[in-house]
């Protein structure tokens, strides 16, 4: 029984390069993006009365403000574009056996999708 080792082509990279680097970089401005939605659905979304707010007699919003909540599809669009800009490069980038997809690029298009979906659907 004999076993065939393929000669192992020399590794040429030094390490990460500026496209790879840059890939890193997309994925965390995208979290950036939707964590900075999640905040602003918190921000924008009717007020709950508490028992300070019935004391007092303090109005409260009772609809979505529809200034902030447009923001919310304003971060969502760009972090489906810089998704997919991400994974154009990775997709080029993508040349030998050993080479990986970043999931959070696919994670992150895949939340987009749906956040943008959501918005579209429930304004």
């Amino acid at each position: 029984m004999t076993t065939h080792n393929r000669r192992a082509a020399p590794e040429r990279r030094q390490g990460p390069d500026c496209w790879n680097r840059a890939m890193h970089w997309i994925a965390v401005t995208i979290w950036g993006l939707m964590l900075t939605a999640l905040l602003i659905v918190g921000w924008a979304k009717p007020q709950v009365e508490t028992f300070f707010d019935r004391y007092y007699q303090l109005a409260l919003r009772s609809t979505w403000d529809m200034d902030l909540a447009k923001y919310i599809f304003y971060c969502m669009t760009t972090g489906l574009l810089l998704s997919l800009i991400g994974l154009t490069i990775n997709q080029r980038r993508h040349r030998r056996r050993d080479d990986e997809y970043l999931v959070s690029l696919i994670l992150s298009a895949a939340i987009c999708v749906s956040g943008i979906c959501l918005y579209l659907y429930s304004f």
